[in-house]
């Protein structure tokens, strides 16, 4: 499933379940961007001030897991951002294999500009923030 894809079903679940007002952010992110690492640390940053957001990333699961069995494409919640220590820590929902873990802001981004082979595209993250009422 592409990014965008997750990020209609998403809005679809949201529909059905959730808030009434809300906004689902599909990010692609763009390997050759420049500014990247800063635009993510920053809407790490922000989602940390309120839960009334959360953010799903999709990555590269290998480069987060040193797994080699992790060769795939993988979606998760992050739990939580350390800004002093730029990390961020993951909820992997591959339980089976995986607590809870943390990994850096390189990393992180690293995971998501690593091109899909079925699609030839990067992965990023969906932001999903109720609206003030």
């Amino acid at each position: 499933m592409t990014i965008e894809e997750l990020g209609e079903y998403i809005r679809e679940s949201l529909k059905l379940y959730g808030p009434k007002e809300y906004e689902v952010q599909a990010v692609r992110v763009d390997p050759k961007d420049k500014g990247l690492r800063e635009r993510v640390r920053r809407m790490l940053i922000e989602n940390e001030k309120s839960d009334d957001d959360l953010v799903l990333v999709v990555f590269w699961q290998a480069l987060f897991t040193d797994d080699p069995e992790g060769e795939t494409g993988h979606i998760a919640p992050l739990a939580a951002y350390d800004a002093q220590r730029e990390r961020a820590l993951v909820f992997d929902p591959d339980r089976l294999w995986y607590e809870p873990y943390w990994v850096p802001l390189d990393t992180l981004v690293a995971g998501m500009t690593r091109i899909d082979p079925d699609t030839g595209n990067p992965r990023g993250y969906i932001w999903v923030r109720t609206k003030s009422q």
